[in-house]
C-alpha cells in the first residue's frame, strides 16, 4: 500500500514503484499530482485504480500500470 502522504509531494514529477509486490488500489491523489510526468508502478499486486490515472496518458504522463492484478486488464 502506498502512503496518503505522497499526496503531498505536490513537485513530484517522477515515481516509480514497480517491482514491489505492493497491493491494494492505485490511490487517486498519486494521479492527481500537479508536477507527475512520470509513474510506474508495473509488476506489483494492485487490484485497481481510479479513473483518474486511465487519464493520465492523455494529460501527456508517462503512466505504466502492466502486469498487475487489476481485473479485465490486458497483460494483468
Amino acid at each position: 500500500i502506498l502512503p496518503p502522504t505522497i499526496s503531498a509531494m505536490v513537485n513530484l514529477e517522477q515515481l516509480d514503484v514497480a517491482r514491489n509486490q505492493l497491493t491494494g488500489i492505485i490511490p487517486e491523489t498519486i494521479c492527481l499530482l500537479p508536477s507527475l510526468k512520470n509513474f510506474t508502478a508495473a509488476f506489483n499486486f494492485f487490484t485497481g485504480e481510479f479513473a483518474k490515472c486511465l487519464l493520465l496518458p492523455s494529460q501527456g504522463v508517462i503512466f505504466n500500470d502492466t502486469e498487475n492484478c487489476i481485473p479485465g486488464r490486458p497483460f494483468e
